[in-house]
C-alpha cells in the first residue's frame, strides 16, 4: 500500500458564489474556483510531502517549518467537525 493510499482523494468545492448583489460575475468566479483549486491542490501536496516524511498526517497547528501547511490543516479538521455535526 502507498503513501498516498493513506489520505483521501481530494476534493474540489468552492465557498464563494456569485449574484448580481454582490457584483461578482461568471468570470470573476471561475477565475476565483481556479485559485482556489490550485491553491488547495498545492496544499494538498504539500500534505502528502508531511506524511511521507512523518508516516501520518497530524501536522501541528503551529509547525514551523511550514506554518501555512499546519494553519490549512488546522482549518481541514475544523471544517471536518462542522460537517460532521451537520450531517
Amino acid at each position: 500500500r502507498s503513501r498516498d493510499d493513506t489520505l483521501p482523494a481530494p476534493r474540489m468545492k468552492t465557498h464563494c458564489f456569485f449574484d448580481s448583489q454582490n457584483g461578482m460575475n461568471n468570470r470573476d468566479f471561475k477565475l476565483r474556483t481556479v485559485i482556489w483549486e490550485r491553491d488547495w491542490s498545492n496544499k494538498y501536496d504539500e500534505l502528502k510531502e508531511y506524511v511521507s516524511k512523518h508516516g501520518d498526517a497530524l501536522v501541528p497547528k503551529k509547525y514551523k517549518p511550514n506554518p501555512a501547511l499546519g494553519n490549512w490543516v488546522q482549518n481541514l479538521r475544523k471544517e471536518y467537525k462542522r460537517f460532521q455535526t451537520i450531517g
